[in-house]
């Protein structure tokens, strides 16, 4: 009996069968009845699945797209699948201003002499030429699958996006020289922002709050344009319109797309400059509590809270206008053989008080005290608050509600727990044994 693999081409998917005789074997058999021969194929298809990029149903085993492209040419060979088509791709611009509705993104298929392919037409990870059918290496499937996302249309943000997201894969496309671009997208530069810091500049009624974009991803909270594109967005750009906008022109071919969350915030910011410039030091002071009060509780906590980054240059100028908050870091002495609490331990001494250092102010906390302030410090930091108020010992105490003071907790919350574990071995191991002498009573440590 002869077996082989066969496949054919959907919209969806790339569908392989394993035919033995005349009828195709269930893909939950293959391992069995395969010959040797497609053993190694059968074990890359269980890599597929085991990857999530190929699902089995009866005897079709649907290989995604995506990962149909990424097929090496051995791999493809092990599968029965074509080698990867001899094309590159044209991509140029239609409609004229790339803010126009009409503005398009075209692919033009051409064979490695650089004339066009008559006919190319193309399916997935597919490229059908005449009656062939051809696999379109990873790189240039990419490239036309973000052309793709480029309708609808008049979605102006979103065609920005698909349009940030194909200048980013054009660059090594054009070095393997897969792909060339002509118009506009060619020269344009196209950056997304998710995430925001922020700087408050000038003198009282004058001063001006100034949005720094950012990627929420983007390692060391580097500023997401560079210096002089930020200055344009941040001090013209930005206030030349009376709220938010989806994208904004900041000249020379170059262009920044706001998401959704982020427009949101923004807006609030841009309504803030009208304001007094007190309430412009209490949202540079509190972003998140503050955009969360504006904003409505119907925000996504998890969103808002990735929105704005607390970076570095957002802390020192906070601290640099006299808006500092206060530094929470936890006090735990290291003194051996004492009570987390002040109580006399077996030693007979009596432990330093334990707790947070609150500036330069010791904020004793037993075990309870600090569980109980650690729960209030996570409710107010996923409400947005700027603050936590909790009574210890009689006295208020108000505490910055920062991940930094949640992190102090949780470090005298361990000292706590670590030294309660400390205790009992010591209780235990610590027993008084009296030996049968007239002439002193000797006490020994088992």
């Amino acid at each position: 009996m002869t077996y082989r693999f066969d496949h054919a081409v959907t919209p969806a998917f790339t569908e392989l069968r394993m035919i033995g005789s005349d009828d195709p074997v269930p893909v939950d058999d293959w391992a069995i009845e395969a010959p040797a021969a497609l053993l190694p194929g059968v074990d890359l298809t269980n890599r597929l699945r085991a990857a999530d990029e190929a699902i089995e149903e009866g005897v079709v085993l649907f290989i995604e797209h995506a990962a149909t492209a990424r097929l090496t040419a051995h791999e493809a060979m092990l599968l029965g699948l074509p080698p990867l088509a001899d094309v590159s791709v044209m991509i140029r611009t239609t409609g004229g201003n790339i803010i126009r509705p009409e503005f398009g993104v075209d692919l033009v298929w051409k064979n490695l002499i650089g004339q066009p392919v008559v006919g190319a037409e193309r399916t997935g990870a597919w490229l059908r030429v005449g009656s062939s059918r051809q696999r379109l290496p990873d790189v240039l499937f990419e490239l036309a699958e973000s052309t793709g996302k480029l309708i609808p249309r008049e979605d102006l943000a979103g065609r920005m996006a698909a349009l940030a997201a194909l200048r980013e894969l054009l660059p090594d496309a054009e070095a393997t020289g897969r792909a060339d671009a002509s118009g506009a997208i060619g020269t344009m530069s196209i950056a997304v922002a998710d995430a925001f810091s922020l700087d408050l500049v000038g003198e009282g009624d004058a001063s001006r709050l100034v949005p720094i974009l950012h990627r929420a991803d983007q390692p060391d909270g580097e500023p997401l344009l560079p210096e002089a594109q930020q200055r344009i967005f941040g001090t013209d750009r930005f206030n030349s319109f009376s709220t938010a906008r989806p994208m904004y022109s900041l000249g020379a071919g170059a262009y920044v797309v706001l998401q959704p969350a982020l427009r949101a915030a923004l807006a609030e910011v841009r309504r803030v400059q009208g304001e007094s410039l007190a309430t412009k030091r209490a949202l540079l002071a509190s972003p998140r509590a503050f955009l969360r009060s504006a904003l409505g509780d119907e925000t996504d906590q998890t969103v808002l809270k990735s929105v704005f980054l607390e970076t570095r240059d957002w802390s020192e100028r906070v601290i640099g206008l006299g808006l500092w908050k206060p530094r929470v870091v936890p006090w735990v002495p290291l003194e051996a053989n004492d009570w987390f609490d002040g109580t006399p331990g077996p030693s007979g001494r009596k432990r330093a008080p334990s707790g947070l250092m609150v500036n330069d102010r010791l904020v004793p906390l037993i075990k309870e005290q600090a569980e109980e302030l650690l729960l209030k410090t996570e409710a107010a930091i996923g409400a947005g608050e700027a603050s936590v108020r909790h009574l210890i010992n009689g006295e208020e105490i108000e505490l910055p509600a920062t991940d930094e003071t949640r992190s102090a907790l949780l470090a005298v919350q361990a000292a706590s727990a670590r030294r309660d574990g400390e205790t009992r071995e010591k209780a235990e191991a610590e027993h008084v044994m009296i030996q049968p002498n007239e002439q002193s009573v000797e006490v020994e440590a088992g």
